[in-house]
């Protein structure tokens, strides 16, 4: 029990302030006199969140096998797992999102909703941000197979920049002071910190993470295009 104890609370810890990132800026909402527009800002902000939790699933699945890959210290095996699996939830991310920009609001048109997806530039801060949120906290589920829970201090205070943030934003700058301040307070910190810790504790570098990520094909067509160009 003493041993379980500190990364239970700390990962308790963490969805606290996983909450507060994803969901507390929706108290600012109240600001916004547009009702359709806080309709189509939550309902937006409801399906990137499921998305957010389904692509979850490709890492969460294997915990068992990454922790005792982790254990065993074989981390060239380690790598060939998480990798395709990290590959996966962005791709599976990217075409929800395009998806949905394309054929989201006339679905809901089809089935008589009276809320919308969000459109413009809004959507795609909120699907740049969803992304981000996919790839870190990927690498941050990953990383805590080594038993090392540092990611709870800075969510909570994360989570709490947010909120304060949003409500002080959306009084000037409506939706765009909802959207802007989790977008940018993450990639201050959180968006990179976790990805930092996970790629060291691979022994890998950040250009060897990015080329694994990428693939060898698309690597491969990448060097081709740029020798053609100089040539």
């Amino acid at each position: 029990i003493h041993y379980l104890w500190p990364p239970t609370w700390r990962s308790g810890s963490i969805r606290i302030g996983a909450f507060l990132i994803q969901q507390g800026s929706s108290v600012a909402v109240s600001q916004i006199s547009d009702v359709r527009l806080i309709s189509s800002y939550l309902l937006t902000l409801k399906v990137l969140t499921a998305l957010l939790t389904f692509t979850q699933v490709t890492i969460v699945a294997k915990l068992p096998q990454l922790n005792h890959l982790r254990v065993l210290g074989k981390r060239t095996e380690l790598l060939n797992l998480i990798i395709p699996k990290i590959r996966t939830s962005i791709v599976i991310a990217f075409c929800a999102i395009v998806a949905t920009s394309l054929i989201g609001n006339p679905v809901l048109a089809m089935i008589g909703s009276k809320s919308s997806i969000l459109t413009g530039g809004p959507y795609w801060a909120l699907a740049i941000w969803l992304v981000l949120e996919i790839h870190h906290s990927l690498h941050a589920t990953i990383y805590m197979t080594t038993n090392h829970v540092p990611f709870w201090v800075p969510s909570l205070i994360s989570g709490s920049i947010i909120v304060g943030a949003s409500v002080i934003a959306t009084s000037r700058y409506g939706l765009w002071g909802i959207v802007l301040p989790r977008l940018v307070i993450q990639l201050l910190f959180n968006n990179w910190y976790s990805v930092f810790l996970n790629i060291r504790s691979l022994n890998i570098t950040l250009g060897q993470y990015v080329k694994l990520l990428l693939g060898k094909r698309i690597c491969s067509a990448g060097s081709r295009l740029l020798s053609y160009e100089s040539a």
